[in-house]
């Protein structure tokens, strides 16, 4: 179709389309949005218009070949890289995957392995100058300015009258002023300054953090080292000392066990051989979420002696202690660790707060001054929480005995990265250090804050609880007992203790642990039904089977010699009971409190034989209690996530009833696994055999997501590093990803159904999907080096994609009447999409659909669509490529009436824009023609800072040149509006006179009419008017004219505050008008009541040149409780105090302060919506009323100095051309005595523009081109004069 006068005419149509033609097919759109709105529209395509501009860029492209330029070609807009993944430790798991039978583990194996993979689009980080520091601008002021006084300017006060002219002049004749007289075009030379490094339009272009790979986040993290430990008695033996962070307010356990085994002085002189203990004293905890409930809990053991009032004797009468009794302590001691190494008991416990009420932790030196002894049985966990419980709230201790004695260690926020690190897993952490300190895992009571697994985890803590052997008889009594626990595994049909248990504490190498076979129990003294406390850690292998499981020995322990059963080394252990737990039934790994029966003996192959093969205890009733915790990337506790896994290593397409599961997975498990769970769905859903099910599969995934990004707080950065990092295109399935949730997204949209709402609140999210999985699919293809892109997608995705965008246009529309923020955010996720497909997918299709996205929003009856059209095409004309799309530049007018015409073919996206912008300019509402002039000067400003573009200025200013001829149409508009927004519209025609080709003007003034010439005057007439430099206090004084809230403004804001009110919606409370207008009445006189000693801060803050941070162009808002006081900081950040009315709407906000966000800035979680549109100013209700305002503005002399300056040197710049103009014209005029005229009136208005010039505040250097191009001036018109 390329070239056809048929597709020619049908793009000219097409982008002519006036506002009542796209009014009523916007109307017709609302009115069938099921079936006839959506029907498939002809494509009208810019084939004929971007052919030329491809040949444009590609003959610049050759141009710049060789040359020392990051200017891309069209085929290298985007391409695929790949990022190494760096592992966060020095070494990893060894896995053999071909030992793998578990799909789902297959699965997570390849993500944890994988690199990343990312869409990289060249230049899409531009690189801007910032703003450098402007040279001092000199004036020469005889009076003080502010005070309303023209002043004059020595050396000579022109008083401006045409008669003395010429003798002025004559009399300030100097060399420095002379010119040659025959170079007109010298006084028509351009300044370099970019006029937007001395005019602010907004923020900079997206200064915006990027993406990131998926990390491991650490919250606050508490570095504990051991100090001292001391008994009143002395240092006369070792001792086992453990740390844990409790949360009391849940009685949990919130971290693992950190282990210090302390030395003392008099375990050297007792010369204990088999003492193993280690030098490390440090420890790193992570604390998730701080409370003041939380508590670090800490239990003194030693080696096993007997009775605990015989061991805690010598300690509590250590004053009666004399030197022969403390050698017959220490010989027991001794005695002790010669008989029972590997076995401690109970000695004493104390706690601390690990953080204040304020919730800041506890730093500095923390000692455990009060030691509690142990009372017996009474130690596991459920009583201890309780004994803890009721000492952190009393100081009483008549409960319990003290020991004499404290414990001491440092805590201190953050850790000192010269250090080096040890995972829970104890691998050593990037970077390592000759101090390897281990980190302490963390058991978190809550998962929204959580984060994806990284990296293989694959722990197991058993915790055993209590064991009742009291109706065991024999001859060997049951007391004094200790558990051993073993992690079985099955080789060769044989059961074989695997080497899977963590040692207490690191010892010799900590980079290479070595771990054990075999972990055991502290002792309870004298009881058959003890308690326990102990922490047993082990790894899991990686490919569990039904043969894995824990073996559990009781031990009868003598402590007297002479006893039989002696175990290896002299320790009298007699085994009394036995008990095993499968760890991995029905592919479900254990994950919870178990009751298991005891077995007096233990018989072959006992996990396969019968009941009646086994004699159990007490007729098999449960008699040992346990817990198992697991933390594991590999294996969930949670039972729908282990069904849904389960059935998808079995059935490679399991049935959507079974994928519905997927909703029952509990937060945490969700967030851990969330990468492997939905590159599965996506799987399923590109494989199933049937549409139907393929949807089905899609509308769970849906679901999903939404549960998930409202139950984590992260959910937002999550889902976007899995985008952009971590999704691949499924292989060997027979469609792809982009193809089939462009088909179910539509389908589901349409249905109606809640979760259509879901979807579109998701919308970004599908939109990134969309996109990178076409990346992907052209760069498998080789495609994206091809410079063609009509063939990469097929024709049927092409038409449902223009569907999709279509219904979600629709969508816009429709949801600003009742869901502000949805459509807001939806509105931006499209464009932002549209603008994205402009680097892969077929440039004239998707101009198309940003035309009709445009066009299909139908503003005419709600304002706020101006708002979100702007921020629509605002978004779209931040494209990295934006220029090249629309280029080639407008050089030869073949006329003014064809400049239209002409120029939207050359310039599609442009055109558009400003075509957009010129509708707005005659808007009756205000901040609708600030959000006009805000997006223009946003691309402006862009150019002007933009140091990487290597295509000139000029050539890039001819593009925006039809936007003077609309100035100059709506100037009577501007010239009659207020101070701040006659600046904002002047200057963006100052900056197109200023940098479009000199040879541009002088043809369009040869071809433009009188009465635009007039305009022209005027407008520089006005801009010498409103950018003179007249000083701070009359500046202030002009920006601070009063303001009313449009009608309209009120009312937008008013609905959405009734539609929209977070606490009414959620809970389903809705008011009646009646209801609402009462509250709405109370609040104002509330707020009225406070405004008499406070008046309230008014809705329009305004700023020299637009303070950053504002998009709409005309306003700075801040709509706050009146105890509020709005401040800049040194950046020009509105700063506001804390005090916010708690349902402010997020509409409401987006209202009275639509700063812009990011192209890639898309929704974030609940708690950040109202922040990603910029700055977050605080509303309230009442101050709906307001009027007046609250200045506090930032000004700088020299840099209105500065603009001044460079705003009339544009002025005489553009007055030297007009003359230059007028030589031309009459010498070659057609008609006899018109030149006469024109040139009377020019050199009348030229010569009056420049008079006026001298009646305000001049520098030095605009004062000498002044008068070179007077003295210019009076040489060539003496006729005239």
């Amino acid at each position: 179709l390329d070239g056809s006068k048929m597709m020619e005419e049908t793009n000219r149509k097409s982008t002519e389309e006036t506002p009542g033609e796209a009014s009523r097919r916007s109307q017709s759109l609302s009115s069938h949005p099921s079936s006839a709105a959506l029907k498939q529209r002809k494509s009208g395509r810019f084939n004929e218009s971007w052919m030329k501009i491809e040949k444009k860029y590609a003959q610049i492209s050759e141009d710049l070949k060789g040359k020392d330029t990051s200017w891309p070609k069209p085929e290298q807009w985007v391409n695929i890289r790949t990022l190494p993944r760096n592992p966060r430790t020095a070494r990893e798991l060894i896995i053999d995957r071909s030992t793998i039978v578990d799909q789902y583990i297959d699965d997570c194996l390849a993500f944890y392995c994988q690199d990343w993979i990312t869409p990289n689009r060249i230049s899409e980080k531009f690189q801007y100058a910032q703003p450098s520091h402007l040279p001092t601008c000199v004036y020469d002021l005889s009076s003080p300015i502010g005070n309303g006084g023209a002043s004059t300017h020595p050396p000579i006060a022109v008083q401006g009258t045409k008669d003395d002219l010429e003798g002025n002049l004559s009399e300030t004749e100097t060399d420095d002023l002379s010119i040659p007289p025959d170079d007109v075009g010298a006084l028509s030379q351009r300044s370099t300054t970019p006029l937007f490094r001395m005019y602010s339009a907004g923020p900079t272009p997206e200064e915006i953090a990027p993406s990131h790979p998926f990390t491991e986040k650490q919250d606050l993290q508490l570095m504990i080292e051991f100090k001292k430990l001391s008994f009143k008695l002395g240092d006369i033996e070792p001792f086992f000392a453990t740390l844990a962070a409790y949360d009391l307010s849940r009685k949990e356990k919130i971290s693992e066990n950190i282990y210090f085994d302390i030395p003392s002085e008099g375990a050297a002189q007792l010369d204990i051989k088999n003492l193993k203990t280690s030098t490390n004293n440090k420890a790193i905890l992570t604390i998730t979420y701080p409370s003041p409930e939380t508590y670090l809990v800490l239990r003194i053991e030693k080696i096993l002696q007997g009775d605990i009032d015989d061991v805690m004797d010598p300690y509590m009468k250590y004053s009666s202690m004399k030197e022969k009794d403390r050698d017959r302590v220490m010989s027991a001691v001794k005695s002790a660790w010669s008989r029972k190494t590997p076995l401690r008991q109970g000695f004493c416990w104390a706690v601390v707060p690990l953080f204040t009420e304020d919730k800041k932790p506890t730093l500095g030196g923390v000692e455990f001054k009060t030691l509690f002894r142990h009372k017996g049985n009474d130690i596991s966990d459920q009583h201890f929480l309780e004994l803890v419980n009721e000492y952190s709230r009393s100081s009483s201790s008549k409960r319990s005995r003290m020991v004499p004695g404290s414990f001491l260690v440092e805590i201190s926020e953050g850790v000192d990265p010269r250090c080096g690190r040890i995972t829970p897993s104890l691998l050593p952490v990037n970077p390592t250090g000759k101090e390897m300190i281990p980190e302490i895992q963390e058991f978190p009571p809550s998962w929204e804050k959580a984060f994806p697994y990284q990296r293989v985890v694959n722990n197991l803590y058993c915790y055993p609880i209590n064991l009742n052997l009291s109706s065991r008889s024999g001859p060997v009594s049951a007391r004094n007992i200790a558990i051993k626990v073993q992690l079985v595994g099955d080789k060769d049909n044989a059961y074989v203790p695997l080497q899977a248990m963590y040692p207490r504490t690191i010892a010799g190498n900590p980079e290479n642990p070595e771990f054990e076979t075999e972990s055991y129990s502290g002792v309870t003294y004298h009881t058959k039904s003890p308690q326990f406390y102990d922490e047993i850690k082990m790894k899991l292998p990686v490919q569990m089977t039904d043969k894995h499981h824990l073996l559990f020995t009781f031990y009868h322990v003598t402590c007297q010699s002479g006893k039989i059963g002696k175990l290896g080394n002299g320790e009298s252990m007699t085994p009394v009971g036995y008990s095993w737990l499968p760890l991995y039934q029905n592919r479900i790994i254990a994950g919870k409190e178990y009751n298991l029966p005891v077995a007096l003996e233990l018989p072959n192959h006992y996990m396969t034989a019968f009941d009646s093969e086994v004699k159990y205890l007490d007729g098999k009733k449960p008699l040992f209690k346990l817990r198992i915790h697991t933390v594991s990337s590999l294996y969930s506790r949670d039972t729908s996530l282990n069904s849904f896994f389960t059935e998808y290593s079995r059935h490679s397409n399991p049935k959507p009833k079974v994928i519905q599961k997927l909703l029952k997975v509990g937060h945490g498990h969700l967030t851990r696994f969330l990468p492997t769970i939905l590159n599965a769905l996506l799987r399923q859903i590109c494989t199933s055999p049937t549409a139907n099910e393929s949807y089905a599969i899609f509308v769970v995934m849906t679901q999903l997501l939404h549960i998930f990004q409202i139950n984590n707080v992260n959910a937002t950065e999550i889902l976007t590093s899995y985008v952009d990092y971590a999704f691949d295109n499924p292989v060997d399935v027979p469609s792809f990803v982009y193809e089939q949730i462009c088909r179910h997204w539509y389908s589901l949209i349409k249905k109606h159904e809640e979760t259509s709402d879901h979807s579109i609140k998701l919308a970004w999210f599908f939109f990134k999907l969309i996109y990178k999985s076409m990346i992907l699919k052209a760069n498998h293809a080789n495609q994206l080096v091809e410079e063609d892109r009509t063939d990469r997608f097929d024709a049927s995705f092409q038409t449902k994609l223009r569907e999709l965008v279509e219904l979600l246009t629709y969508e816009i529309q429709q949801r600003t009447k009742s869901e502000l923020s949805i459509a807001r955010d939806l509105n931006r996720a499209l464009a932002n999409f549209l603008r994205n497909l402009l680097s892969v997918y077929d440039r004239g299709l998707t101009m198309q659909m940003i035309k009709n996205s445009v066009q299909d929003v139908n503003s005419s009856q709600i304002d706020m669509l101006v708002d979100f059209k702007f921020d629509f095409l605002r978004i779209v004309a931040d494209y990295e490529h934006f220029t090249q799309l629309n280029l080639p530049q407008l050089e030869i007018l073949d006329s003014i009436s064809e400049i239209s015409f002409n120029w939207s073919q050359s310039h599609p996206l442009l055109a558009l824009i400003l075509r957009e912008i010129e509708n707005g300019m005659s808007h009756k509402e205000r901040h609708i023609r600030g959000r006009c002039l805000a997006t223009l000067r946003r691309l402006l400003q862009r150019l002007d800072w933009d140091k990487t573009s290597v295509i000139s200025l000029s050539m890039i200013a001819s593009m925006y040149f039809p936007f003077l001829l609309s100035a100059l149409d709506h100037l009577d508009t501007y010239v009659a509006s207020d101070f701040e927004e006659k600046r904002h519209f002047l200057i963006c025609s100052l900056w197109i006179l200023k940098n479009v080709p000199r040879e541009l003007i002088l043809d369009w003034l040869k071809k433009e009419s009188k009465t635009r010439l007039e305009s022209l005057f005027s407008l520089l007439h006005h801009a010498i008017e409103t950018f003179e430099f007249i000083g701070e206090e009359r500046w202030i004084e002009k920006m601070g004219e009063i303001k009313q809230f449009k009608s309209s403004e009120t009312k937008a804001a008013l609905e959405t505050y009734y539609t929209e009110s977070i606490g009414y919606r959620r809970a389903g409370k809705y008011k009646t008008l009646r209801e609402k207008r009462a509250e709405a009445a109370r609040r104002s006189m509330e707020h009225r009541k406070l405004s008499v000693s406070n008046p309230p801060v008014s809705p329009m803050m305004l700023s020299p040149g637009n303070t950053p941070g504002n998009s709409t162009g005309d306003l700075n808002v801040s709509i706050a409780a009146p105890t509020n006081r709005l401040s800049f900081s040194r950046e020009g950040t509105p700063v506001v105090s804390p005090v916010t009315e708690r349902h402010a709407s997020d509409a409401q906000e987006r209202l009275f302060n639509s700063a812009p966000t990011s192209p890639g800035n898309f929704p974030r979680s609940e708690s950040d919506k109202s922040e990603s549109f910029g700055r977050r100013f605080n509303l309230r209700n009442a101050s709906l009323h307001a009027s007046h305002v609250d200045l506090n503005l930032n000004y700088d002399d020299n840099t209105e100095m500065n603009l001044s300056s460079e705003v009339n040197s544009i002025v005489l710049t553009t007055v030297n051309l007009v003359l230059e103009f007028l030589r031309d014209f009459q010498a070659s005029s057609p008609i006899p005595g018109r030149e006469i005229t024109m040139t009377t009136d020019v050199l009348d208005a030229v010569l009056n523009l420049q008079l006026e010039m001298l009646k305000k505040n001049q520098s030095q250097e605009v004062l000498k081109h002044l008068y070179r191009s007077l003295r210019k001036f009076a040489e060539n018109s003496a006729e005239f004069l």
